[in-house]
């Protein structure tokens, strides 16, 4: 950024903590991850025949943290914009992908033991 940059053009996020969360979301064998980071701001004003019924004001800030394995996609989302918590959502992220992984495979085994069991008593 410079200092003629208006603050809406400040990133929220370095771009050395993005490079390290996008490693540690990688380093557990994605194929593919992205940081989404955002500071919203907005105010609503509702109105009832001309008069004002409720104002309202509100922030989201926060960031998510995408990794994709094969055919599965981890996500988590933080609000915490430090390096610290980026890469425990990174972590969080790359976790999903595996966990579901490792889920298909339980199944596939599981259905296959069943399969051999069923058949050695002759249950069909």
């Amino acid at each position: 950024m410079t200092a003629t940059e208006p603050p809406s053009a400040q990133a929220l996020i370095d771009e050395a903590v993005v490079a390290r969360v996008l490693r540690e979301a990688l380093a557990t064998g994605g194929e593919f991850a992205e940081v989404f980071a955002e500071d919203r701001r907005g105010s609503v004003v509702a109105l009832d025949d001309g008069r004002i019924e409720d104002i309202s004001s509100g922030r989201e800030r926060g960031a998510g943290v995408r990794v994709v394995v094969g055919n599965t996609t981890g996500f988590a989302h933080t609000a915490d914009l430090s390096e610290r918590g980026l890469l425990a959502a990174a972590e969080v992220a790359a976790c999903r992908p595996q966990v579901v992984a490792g889920a298909r495979a339980n199944r596939a085994f599981l259905a296959h033991a069943v399969r051999y069991l069923a058949g050695q008593r002759g249950i069909r």
